[in-house]
């Protein structure tokens, strides 16, 4: 057999040449024999690489498993199987578990499943979503497709809207708000009703042209069924006592230009107003005939008589309501 040095060199070994292992031990030297094919189907265990830099690993039909593989680059043409990926330093960057859940701990968005969660999720273009919620899952803003925005619960200290439409909410339910329109519309919307008895304040409604009320102008109104307070805001008061007295009374307002319309329902049994301050000697009116009315307006530091009327038949009528 000629020296390694004579030997040619072989361009395609095929599974069934061998290999010749010739042990290096302190006694007698053992040498072996393996086919090509039985030393690297377990490449772990029969080869060994200290310091060795390699350039090109081609592996087929194969797995490489070790405990840790550094290189530049890494790459798998299908996958990479690992349960961590950490930076060069050995800090933590990626842990995979099994099933193939994915945690970045110190990713500005931590993905889980389909949520993204993170201080400040923001998208240089656009972020597509059909909803916004709170950190505590409360649903805040939802989106339609085509755009339609709705905020449930909307407490908004200025709304500037060109072109779109309010319906149906509360505006400044606690403290008086302006509203500017500028040839749109208000609809359904209760304007500064709240405890504190504000109401919404329109100005600068001096024309018709300014002001369209086609659809009709509608009083807010209570039932008064037995004695008692009547709201110094709400404009129309109907007293409806049935077979039973309703003695009413009405506190100053709070605001300048208040009206208020007060109609006696029923007058089968004691039916009156008491107010308490009124620009005049009139202070008591008592309601003889359903459908007797007053209406009153404050000016600032007493209730103004502007009319009261009834509804019986004849000629020449002048009333029968009561006033002491």
């Amino acid at each position: 057999m000629p020296k390694i040095t004579g030997l040619g060199a072989g361009s395609a070994p095929a599974n069934t040449d061998v290999l010749v292992l010739v042990s290096n031990t302190a006694g007698t030297a053992n040498t072996q024999k393996v086919t090509v094919n039985t030393f690297f189907s377990d490449v772990t265990a029969n080869a060994k690489f200290a310091n060795a830099e390699i350039t090109l690993a081609n592996v087929v039909n194969g797995v490489v498993n070790a405990s840790s593989v550094t290189a530049t680059t890494v790459q798998g043409t299908t996958s990479v199987k690992t349960p961590l990926i950490e930076f060069t330093d050995g800090d933590d960057a990626i842990t995979i578990a099994d099933g193939g859940a994915v945690t970045i701990p110190n990713l500005s968005a931590n993905i889980t499943g389909t949520t993204v969660t993170g201080t400040t999720v923001k998208g240089t273009t656009s972020v597509q979503t059909p909803l916004i919620e709170f950190t505590d899952g409360d649903d805040a803003i939802t989106i339609a497709d085509g755009g339609g925005v709705t905020i449930p619960n909307l407490t908004a200290t200025t709304a500037d809207i060109n072109g779109g439409t309010i319906d149906g909410v509360t505006i400044g339910a606690s403290s008086p708000v302006a509203i500017t329109t500028n040839g749109g519309d208000i609809r359904g919307t209760t304007i500064g009703l709240g405890s504190s008895e504000q109401i919404g304040r329109f100005s600068n409604l001096t024309a018709v042209g300014n002001t369209d009320l086609q659809a009709g102008l509608t009083l807010g109104h209570e039932y008064i069924t037995s004695n008692g307070a009547i709201s110094t805001h709400i404009p129309l008061t109907i007293l409806q006592g049935g077979s039973g007295e309703v003695v009413a009374t009405l506190a100053n307002s709070a605001n300048l230009g208040q009206l208020k319309i007060i109609t006696a329902y029923h007058a089968s049994a004691t039916t009156s107003l008491t107010v308490a301050s009124t620009l005049g000697a009139g202070v008591t009116y008592t309601f003889q005939t359903e459908g007797e009315t007053i209406m009153l307006i404050w000016t600032g530091d007493h209730w103004a008589l502007i009319s009261k009327s009834g509804n019986p038949t004849g000629s020449n009528l002048a009333g029968t309501m009561d006033v002491t």
